[in-house]
């Protein structure tokens, strides 16, 4: 163990500072992501590869040609409005930030840990680790495959090219967990991508195993992974000839070549999954005429679906998740309906949400009774009967009006956001906010939040280079562990 750690020292450059004060200064910089851009032509057309599109994963490189803003599939559908719950929500029901108090940060959260990666490393953290894409030394291969150890800073390469990078493939998107990998590969060039998953023990990777693969018929896959295990989001390209296909949950345990289709929708999720530590979180079309998306947290042990939330007719969620309160979703556009969720932000309630857990049913047959579509689940998303959990549109609500660039997570009761430019957060209780600071040097879009769901830390990043004039060169991915008191 040893000798991996010191043979993997060159990736990381740690500097761990345990105090609770931080360090505020704020230096505006242009975004170095869209900095460097080189025109692909492949056989979806000419694609403009920058290091933003990882921030999207591999679906923002190899659909990006075929998908023209503004375009939507609209399948056939099933059921009937009036059976739908839909949220409403009066704009007297919505407290904004604005109407909290401003505090320092240092009333609820300590800066735990702060590390040095390679400069244009990204990063998504769950529990005591966070996967890593890792930047090439000499830009072939694009990306080798990490992982952060949030305690100590350790951050071993455990995978150093793609499985299929003879075949021309890159490593394009990662999510973890303690027990495993989950990554795509794409070949660009030729519009095939594929996804792999791995069992993790300490910094070793086990031998990958090839979950799914496709063409530009299917958008490359996005990820999320809890526990013991990996899912995939599948959806038909808008510019193939699958358009009226469901779009697909699938599911496997790390470690097996098993895999199951664990939801499906008809018609577009509006979405990526993400994770708490129990469960995934989805945003599947709801059974009915018309564009309503279902906000749906599927407990991962089970697939049971443990609560869903039907958003208002065309309003499409930029981002989703679920914590303390319940789900949370953001938008990214104004709507002229909607009352108090018509606006651009973030928005989640502001009572905690409580559930009755349903009963665990074991299958006879894991992979054919754990799919569902949406007509299953529409109706009522628990299986218990004696317990009907409070009407999201009962809820009193909280709005932050930015806009959103991050999915929102819980660190305890504090709820954090990420804005344009820095990370919230917020005390719903106590009617209080706070920013975290951002490092000098940062480009204008700050600290990006790679935390989601539920954690006991808050994980940030950022791309610094900075060359102060009494000081040296900082020229790195400069990662932040935060704690709540």
């Amino acid at each position: 163990m040893a000798s991996k750690k010191s043979e993997h020292t060159s990736f990381i450059s740690g500097r761990k500072h345990r105090t609770a004060r931080l360090r505020a200064a704020v230096k505006a910089q242009e975004s170095t992501l869209d900095q460097v851009a080189v025109s692909v032509p492949t056989k979806l057309g000419d694609v403009v590869l920058t290091r933003r599109h990882l921030l999207i994963g591999a679906a923002g490189v190899v659909a990006v040609a075929g998908i023209g803003v503004g375009s939507s599939v609209i399948s056939k559908q099933f059921g009937d409005e009036a059976s739908l719950d839909i949220l409403s929500v009066p704009n007297a029901s919505v407290t904004s930030m604005a109407d909290f108090e401003q505090v320092d940060a240092e009333e609820y959260m300590y800066l735990d840990a702060e590390y040095e990666l390679p400069y244009g490393t990204l990063l998504w953290a769950n529990g005591s680790m966070a996967a890593c894409l890792i930047p090439g030394d000499s830009g072939s291969p694009l990306n080798r495959l990490g992982v952060l150890f949030l305690s100590s800073g350790y951050c071993p390469v455990v995978l150093n090219q793609a499985v299929g990078s003879s075949d021309g493939f890159e490593i394009f998107d990662a999510r973890g967990s303690e027990n495993g990998l989950i990554w795509t590969e794409a070949n660009i060039m030729e519009g095939t991508w594929r996804v792999y998953a791995a069992a993790l023990d300490d910094d070793v990777l086990g031998e990958p195993v090839l979950l799914e693969e496709g063409d530009r018929e299917w958008e490359t896959p996005t990820l999320a992974a809890v526990g013991r295990y990996v899912y995939w989001q599948l959806l038909p390209s808008l510019s193939g000839t699958h358009t009226a296909e469901q779009s697909l949950l699938k599911k496997a345990q790390i470690g097996t070549t098993v895999s199951s289709v664990v939801y499906q929708s008809t018609g577009r999720m509006a979405t990526p999954p993400t994770t708490t530590a129990e469960s995934v979180i989805i945003s599947p079309r709801a059974n009915a005429e018309g564009m309503y998306y279902q906000l749906t947290n599927l407990r991962a042990k089970d697939d049971a679906v443990i609560d869903t939330m039907v958003l208002p007719q065309s309003m499409r969620p930029l981002e989703i998740g679920y914590g303390t309160n319940g789900f949370n979703f953001s938008f990214d556009a104004i709507y002229n309906y909607g009352d108090g969720i018509s606006n651009l932000g973030t928005y989640t309630p502001l009572e905690k949400r409580v559930l009755k857990e349903p009963a665990i049913e074991e299958p006879s047959n894991q992979q054919e009774s754990s799919s569902r579509s949406i007509e299953e689940t529409t109706a009522s998303p628990l299986t218990s009967k004696e317990f009907t959990p409070k009407s999201y549109s009962d809820s009193p609500w909280f709005a932050l009006n930015r806009t959103p660039s991050a999915p929102a997570c819980w660190c305890g009761n504090l709820f954090m956001i990420k804005s344009t430019h820095v990370v919230c957060g917020v005390n719903m209780e106590n009617k209080q906010y706070f920013t975290l600071d951002t490092h000098s040097g940062s480009p204008d879009y700050g600290d990006y939040l790679a935390t989601t769901g539920i954690s006991d830390y808050i994980v940030t990043y950022t791309n610094i280079d900075d060359s102060p004039i009494d000081g040296d060169r900082m020229y790195c991915t400069l990662v932040k562990v935060y704690a709540s008191y």
